[in-house]
């Protein structure tokens, strides 16, 4: 089973990660203070990790420049999650992967996760932004 890995200061965003996810065969780890990512990192081993920007006190780029440069996360592709269309300089700038613009749908989220772990068969969920 692949784990993925959501970084948000915001609990209710975690958990509909962790419901769609989950309910879709993946293991899912949530982390709502990113200064504790490379810990968590360590003991889950995600295979994908979503991060969002705009987290209170903490630079969501920064952490992702950080995973970026390190040895033992650089192969984790990181998809940043944000509202901002012009976030397109976060792949080139801070080492995205991908970018998530919201609002999204369940499917567009799952399309994502399937692009990077090509593991998902057939979704259950209609097309409903979030």
């Amino acid at each position: 089973m692949k784990t993925i890995l959501c970084v948000d200061d915001d609990q209710d965003i975690l958990d509909t990660f962790s419901i769609i996810l989950a309910s879709e065969g993946y293991k899912v780890e949530c982390l709502i203070d990113p200064s504790d990512i490379f810990r968590v990192i360590e003991g889950c081993k995600p295979a994908l990790i979503f991060m969002d920007i705009n987290m209170e006190g903490v630079n969501g780029l920064e952490v992702c420049r950080a995973l970026g440069s390190n040895a033992n996360t650089l192969d984790i592709p990181v998809i940043i999650v944000s509202s901002d269309p012009r976030i397109d300089s976060a792949i080139n700038d801070y080492g995205a992967t991908d970018i998530l613009l919201k609002p999204f749908t369940i499917k567009e989220l799952l399309d994502t996760v399937d692009y990077y772990l090509g593991s998902r068969i057939i979704s259950l969920f209609p097309e409903e932004k979030l």
